[in-house]
């Protein structure tokens, strides 16, 4: 999973970030997981607030628009998950803000990959 900054604005509810959690040489099955977006502020631990992914099926293309769905039909099961943000969820000020994915297969068993989501925030017009 690599990025550049996302680029938000204060009280939008969109965009609908679409995500491919992958291995090193293979994607990650995440298809028994529940994925999580954590919020928080940029150099803060504090969660603001917590998105629940949806599991897709398929993999994403080198565009990172088109899915294939051909090879893992199963939700998941290509490591493909959609995050929405929800009314109130970017009712928040202006500013550098971070990303962090954790992938929760069952107790005592998560994955949070290394590269964090980053995202700038700016004010509404």
């Amino acid at each position: 999973m690599s990025t550049g900054r996302i680029h938000l604005v204060v009280g939008d509810t969109r965009p609908v970030l679409y995500i491919q959690l992958r291995q090193p040489d293979t994607v990650l099955d995440i298809s028994a997981a529940t994925v999580f977006l954590k919020f928080k502020p940029y150099k803060n631990d504090v969660v603001l607030f917590q998105l629940t992914g949806e599991l897709l099926p398929g993999t994403l293309q080198a565009d990172l628009i088109r899915a294939d769905l051909s090879q893992y039909p199963v939700p998941g099961s290509g490591g493909r998950v959609r995050f929405q943000f929800i009314e109130g969820n970017l009712n928040i000020a202006p500013g550098l803000y971070l990303g962090e994915i954790e992938v929760f297969y069952a107790q005592d068993n998560t994955f949070t990959p290394f590269t964090r989501l980053e995202f700038l925030m700016r004010e509404e017009f």
